[in-house]
C-alpha cells in the first residue's frame, strides 16, 4: 500500500478535528492502533472499514482512497477488456448482456480517467 492512501485518511480526520481514538471508536473499534496502522500505510483497509470511514467523512470511497481505487480501478478495466474479448463471436443473448456490462465500466472508467486529467 502507498503511504498516499494513509495521507488523505489523515488529511480527512485532522480537518474533521477527531483523534485517532475517536475515529477509530466512529468505524466500530477500541483501539486507536487501527487508525494509525491505516495512516502509516502499515495496513490496507478493509471493505467495512473503506465504507464506515467514507460514512464518517461523507464521502465517496473512490474520494476517501483515490490511489487505491485507481489501482483496483485499473486492474478491473484491464480483466474487464480481457474477458471482453474472450466472449467476442459469441450471439448469445446472455453474452450480449455480459458485453453491454463490460462496455459500460471500461467507458465510466474512461470517463473518469479523462475528467481527472489536467
Amino acid at each position: 500500500m502507498k503511504m498516499t492512501l494513509g495521507r488523505y485518511l489523515r488529511a480527512y480526520r485532522r480537518a474533521a478535528g477527531l483523534t485517532e481514538g475517536e475515529l477509530a471508536y466512529l468505524i466500530g473499534h477500541e483501539n486507536a492502533a487501527v487508525i494509525s496502522r491505516l495512516e502509516s500505510g502499515e495496513r490496507p483497509p478493509t471493505l467495512r472499514q473503506c465504507l464506515a470511514l467514507a460514512v464518517v467523512f461523507g464521502v465517496d470511497v473512490a474520494e476517501l482512497f483515490p490511489t487505491l481505487f485507481t489501482e483496483i480501478e485499473d486492474e478491473v478495466v484491464r480483466l474487464a477488456y480481457e474477458l471482453h474479448q474472450r466472449l467476442q463471436g459469441d450471439p448469445s443473448a446472455t453474452t450480449k448482456v455480459k458485453l453491454d456490462l463490460l462496455e459500460r465500466a471500461m467507458t465510466k472508467a474512461a470517463r473518469r480517467n479523462r475528467r481527472s486529467r489536467p
